[in-house]
């Protein structure tokens, strides 16, 4: 099943608003607990992060970014218009194909080998994306750019069947910011993956907390969870 977003259906203020987007997020996010939290209900009831997704890069084009670095990378390939949501396929969320049709600098980290999933974004934009098998956090501590969007997404858990444990999780998510910290520009977004799961929380449960207790804002949260270390009411105003 393919479903078409029908953007004059979408109940966020009309021209486009980051605000009111964030909003809607808010207003009608699903938040799971391991209870009531099934493998089958992922593909038909699980939101996609498609809506988080979009309303990442158009923050991202008002503070006028240039740089991304994704640890953990898209494992489903993209093989249909990036409006349209495949019940199946789009439960990966396709992030970093969305980076790079930015247009914008994208470095995207991987454990696993991801050539043939990522190969033909690499054939697209051969002078902005550029992808890394290796771990993270090593990764991490030899870049030397300035960061303006950090997305995590590693470290899959489940209640299924994890291949971390959440607090394993928690903790690389939790050290992966605090190596990536110093190189993050003076306004910046962090995006995490996975945090509307309530009894595992997952990959957000240490960091989120932390990030709030420093000063950043929580813009959107639900499938995804958007936080920035600026005022966005000012960046929407004056840009």
């Amino acid at each position: 099943m393919i479903t078409r977003i029908d953007k004059d259906s979408i109940e966020w203020p009309r021209p486009y608003s980051i605000l009111g987007h964030a909003k809607f997020l808010k207003d009608n996010k699903k938040i799971w607990t391991k209870g009531n939290f099934r493998a089958s209900d992922q593909p038909t009831f699980r939101d996609k992060p498609y809506e988080w997704i979009k309303l990442q890069t158009a923050i991202l084009e008002k503070i006028k970014g240039k740089i991304i670095v994704e640890i953990g990378s898209s494992r489903v390939s993209l093989n249909h218009h990036p409006d349209n949501i495949n019940l199946w396929c789009c439960n990966d969320g396709h992030s970093t194909q969305f980076w790079a049709m930015t247009g914008k600098e994208v470095h995207t980290v991987d454990v696993d080998n991801l050539t043939k999933v990522l190969s033909l974004t690499n054939q697209k934009y051969p002078k902005t994306f550029n992808a890394y098998q290796t771990d993270g956090i090593t990764f991490l501590q030899q870049f030397n750019k300035e960061i303006d969007f950090l997305f995590l997404d590693y470290g899959e858990v489940s209640p299924t069947g994890p291949s971390y444990t959440p607090r394993q999780a928690a903790e690389s998510h939790m050290a992966t910011y605090m190596i990536a910290s110093k190189n993050l520009a003076d306004r910046h977004i962090i995006g995490i993956d996975d945090t509307d799961v309530e009894d595992i929380q997952g990959k957000g449960q240490l960091l989120i907390p932390y990030l709030i207790e420093s000063g950043y804002t929580v813009v959107a949260d639900g499938r995804q969870t958007i936080l920035v270390n600026f005022d966005l009411t000012e960046v929407e105003k004056i840009l």
